[in-house]
């Protein structure tokens, strides 16, 4: 039977050693600062067409649900703005309509949405020596 020491893989490629931090090493902060970079790189991938609503919608709730340290409070106001967007693509689908990007109800999630994700990234210190991901 091989054992093996988990807490620091290593692992050689090309030459080249890559450690190989685990999940349960990294620290929670950091662990949510990668879901919140990853939920605003997803709305300015929508913001610029190369996601679809249903795509953006999927990506967040999978994100979100892996957010580990937001409180209650956040946690409900996000769900609240992120259901408008499935109530949006589910209505769209009944009526076999495509979604308008100027919807007044969809810029207004996507905005609160947004600034929820700014909002949760400058309330937390330990983030805020850190960028969230913009693109040019």
């Amino acid at each position: 039977m091989v054992t093996l020491n988990l807490s620091h893989l290593k692992a050689s490629i090309a030459g080249r050693k890559i450690m190989i931090t685990l999940l349960s090493e990294i620290n929670l902060s950091e662990y949510d600062q990668w879901q919140i970079n990853l939920m605003k790189e997803m709305l300015i991938s929508f913001d610029i067409g190369e996601i679809s609503l249903k795509k953006l919608i999927d990506n967040l709730e999978g994100l979100f649900f892996c957010l580990q340290s937001v409180d209650e409070e956040w946690r409900d106001e996000f769900h609240e703005y992120w259901f408008v967007l499935e109530k949006i693509y589910a209505v769209s689908l009944f009526r076999n309509e495509s979604v308008l990007c100027d919807d007044s109800d969809l810029c207004d999630s996507l905005r609160h949405l947004n600034e929820l994700l700014t909002k949760y990234w400058n309330s937390h210190p330990k983030l805020r020596g850190c960028r969230i991901i913009q693109r040019s």
